[in-house]
């Protein structure tokens, strides 16, 4: 993928990293060194790694399910706006869909609940949100990662949320008509997203953009995946 460099492999499942995902990092770790000297860049830096680290477990839950029903998987591409897990193909089957849809979330879920478990077995529970008001690193990775977990879950098609939305609907109308629901759904919520990111938002904007565009090109593909079974 142009813009983009190997940073390891996992079995058939490279890790891909783009370009401006450097430029991220370091302006987190510019944003820290402002407000508290080397200490917040190195701490800032942690966070943003930490959260990618996050949303790469995530994409390996889909990989992982994706592989239970023989799909390949070549690549995971980390970007600013997220992870995005190539797959050779998708699910022929709904329930397939749905599974792999949700293994993602599945993992985000994990981790937040593991996240809590050891703040808690740390014995500083009670001070979970007074931390996190703080912006103490842990708590904020945690509520990052659950803040990621529920607008994730959101029925923008293609993101995983939107994905659910097609497998379910797909059980009773079949999947040409599924995508277009969804792929509508999703382009209408990106519309949203847009005019929040204008708004200020940036990221928010480009994942706007990213789903608008993205679930106007899987209508397409569907509708000549329909044509050429007749």
């Amino acid at each position: 993928m142009r813009w983009s460099f190997r940073i390891f492999q996992v079995g058939e499942t490279r890790v891909l990293i783009h370009f401006t995902f450097v430029l991220l990092v370091a302006w987190y770790a510019w944003s820290g060194w402002k407000s508290a000297g080397p200490s917040g860049a190195a701490e800032q830096t942690a966070f943003i790694l930490l959260l990618f680290l996050s949303v790469l477990l995530h994409e390996f839950g889909h990989i992982l399910a994706a592989r239970r029903y023989g799909i390949h998987t070549p690549e995971i591409l980390l970007s600013p706006i997220g992870g995005i897990a190539r797959l050779a193909s998708l699910p022929t089957k709904p329930m397939q869909e749905l599974a792999v849809a949700l293994a993602g979330p599945a993992v985000t879920l994990a981790i937040v609940i593991v996240g809590l478990l050891a703040f808690w077995a740390s014995g500083d529970g009670g001070l979970f949100f007074l931390d996190l008001s703080h912006g103490a690193l842990w708590p904020t990775v945690i509520a990052t990662n659950a803040a990621l977990l529920i607008f994730n879950l959101l029925p923008a098609f293609p993101m995983d949320g939107g994905r659910v939305l097609r497998a379910l609907v797909a059980t009773r109308l079949g999947a040409l008509r599924a995508t277009r629901i969804a792929a509508r759904v999703g382009q209408c919520l990106a519309v949203v997203f847009i005019f929040f990111g204008l708004r200020g938002n940036f990221i928010l904007l480009l994942v706007g953009l990213f789903v608008f565009t993205a679930a106007q090109a899987e209508l397409r593909m569907a509708e000549h995946t329909a044509i050429m079974q007749g």
